[in-house]
């Protein structure tokens, strides 16, 4: 018995087989964008990259690279990108998408790819989603080269074979999961407006005024070492994510040394951070109960009795903070941050009493945005159920 081209999961009002093709058969044309050089143009026309393509959109700001008029019209002559055309990443993170939205006027390098579908046989939407897809993200990296940079070929992405239904079928799914998308982005909104009331939350209360206190006098060195290399939990610090296991943050490599002897015992409540890395926030509380290790490079301290771990932390997120920071930068190469350095910020220790409300408040807030993201990462989940279980 022949098992019908359908996938698992379906609208009832369809039954019909998807037609296999191949990917280069539904679009008029499979292509990446400029090779080579060419002089940036102050105010002209946005190059983009890789990098540029997240989101499921095309982002333009203020940092794009820009090039003239002429080099644009050479590059692209007549096929220029427009409304409805499909962007892949190709080089390096490769198979983020994105549909041209508008008639913006915009330049891409090789490292995106560049398909303009047939209309009578696929909508934009619907080959975006279909790449986005588990079935075709899978094929895509069974296409990936072995290059430094890592990359799929022109000739390998337009070879690949996608399953279609009817274009109305193809609607359908697409407006599902771009109610999906639709969500996704509201909740990012929702963190991002509580992110930043919580940032200005942290700057009125934790308020510095003139001093002749340091923060010397409230934090001093914990470097207990794993001298018996009993402790084989290897952490490291993610400037979002703060201490993690250094097996997520590195995930095709072993990074720890084979001789933990000189690694750093973290225990609930020290901090650490990168010297190097301090300024693009690498710095955390540690608050598992569980004990770590971490690197000889982390400078790791603790609190005394007059400051609470919790208020300190916040602190560190303050602008006055990230001020005084950045005038202590030491380096000609790296610029670092020595613990010395750190010690002699101007610091006010309000009392107890005092950091106790503070912190109420502010993770009061904190727990909120910890539960939007969650809800974001569940819209998440939901989505990549649905794009498994949709396509074939």
């Amino acid at each position: 018995m022949t098992i019908p081209n359908v996938p698992p999961l379906r609208f009832s009002e369809f039954s019909d087989e998807w037609q296999e093709r191949v990917l280069k058969n539904v679009c008029y044309f499979v292509k990446d964008g400029f090779h080579g050089s060419v002089k940036d143009s102050p105010n002209g026309i946005p190059l983009l990259s890789a990098k540029d393509i997240y989101d499921n959109k095309v982002n333009i700001n203020s940092n794009s690279r820009t090039i003239s008029e002429s080099d644009y019209r050479s590059i692209f002559k007549k096929n220029i990108p427009q409304k409805g055309d499909v962007l892949i990443t190709i080089v390096g993170t490769i198979g983020r998408t994105a549909v041209v939205k508008d008639d913006s006027i915009f330049a891409f390098q090789r490292s995106v790819g560049w398909l303009r579908p047939r209309l009578e046989l696929i909508t934009s939407s619907f080959l975006e989603k279909c790449i986005e897809s588990q079935n075709f993200q899978k094929k895509l990296i069974a296409k990936t080269n072995t290059s430094a940079q890592g990359g799929v070929y022109l000739d390998a992405l337009g070879k690949i074979n996608i399953n279609i239904p009817s274009l109305k079928e193809q609607v359908k799914i697409s407006k599902l999961l771009d109610s999906i998308d639709e969500r996704i982005k509201t909740q990012k909104k929702i963190i991002e407006d509580l992110n930043a009331t919580l940032s200005n939350q942290i700057n009125t209360l934790i308020k510095i005024q003139q001093t002749d206190k340091k923060l010397l006098d409230y934090i001093y060195p914990f470097d207990e070492k794993n001298k018996s290399e009993l402790i084989n939990n290897v952490l490291s610090i993610s400037n979002k994510q703060g201490f993690i296991k250094q097996s997520d943050q590195f995930e095709d490599r072993e990074v720890a040394s084979l001789d933990k002897s000189s690694y750093k015992i973290v225990k609930k409540d020290v901090f650490a951070y990168n010297p190097a890395r301090i300024n693009v926030g690498s710095i955390a509380k540690y608050d598992a109960n569980s004990i770590g290790i971490i690197s000889p490079m982390y400078v790791c301290f603790v609190c005394n009795n007059n400051l609470l771990s919790d208020y300190l932390n916040y602190f560190y997120k303050t602008t006055y903070f990230k001020h005084e920071m950045h005038k202590r930068l030491e380096g000609s190469v790296r610029l670092c941050l020595t613990f010395n350095g750190m010690t002699n910020i101007p610091f006010i220790c309000p009392s107890i009493e005092n950091q106790k409300q503070i912190i109420q408040k502010l993770n009061a807030l904190s727990q909120k945005i910890s539960i939007e993201r969650m809800s974001l990462e569940l819209y998440r989940k939901f989505k990549n159920y649905l794009l498994s279980k949709l396509f074939i």
